[in-house]
């Protein structure tokens, strides 16, 4: 990190493109909190939907726990980030709280995804699945902004040594 300066990392993606694999690894090895909207839509919803104003209050929730969140630790907010506007919130609030803003793209073969998706059990903290992939594919607006991307479709154990080495490029 440039001279000592904490990181509000986002991690984005479609769903099932490992997204919450990488950030818990970042979240391990940078010692960040980490906040999923996944986590926090179960907090709040007995059965979530994935309507425009249920989505709005989950990413209001997620910057508001950022916000609230220690100086001294980095942020990870593992979403799918798929709105600019989510995106642009995200960096107003690292501007606001003096942190380096990064965005990691997460992304994979759609027959991967499928593959995940399809395995995921009710006992998933994530509801996604295949049908929402499909449809947030379509409405998923190209992330202009400087970024990273980290492909998972070679496994776990790939994706852990991209992970890492980001890991080295960030601090």
């Amino acid at each position: 990190m440039t001279s000592g300066q904490k990181l509000l990392i986002i991690v984005c993606g479609l769903p099932g493109t490992g997204k919450s694999t990488v950030a818990k690894i970042l979240a391990q090895r940078l010692g960040a909190k980490l906040l999923r909207t996944d986590v926090i839509r179960k907090e709040i919803f007995r059965q979530p939907r994935y309507d425009a104003k249920n989505v709005d209050r989950v990413y209001r929730e997620l910057f508001l726990q950022a916000q609230k969140s220690e100086e001294t630790r980095n942020i990870i907010l593992d979403a799918t980030f798929s709105k600019k506007k989510h995106r642009k919130t995200a960096l107003r609030i690292a501007k606001l709280l003096g942190r380096r803003f990064v965005i990691i793209e997460t992304m994979c073969s759609v027959a991967v995804v499928h593959l995940r998706l399809n395995k995921r059990t009710h006992r998933s903290i994530s509801d996604a699945r295949f049908s929402q992939y499909l449809a947030m594919r379509q409405s998923f607006e190209k992330i202009r902004e400087p970024h990273y991307v980290i492909n998972t479709s070679k496994g776990q154990r790939a994706v852990f040594k991209k992970t890492a080495a980001l890991v080295r490029q960030l601090i």
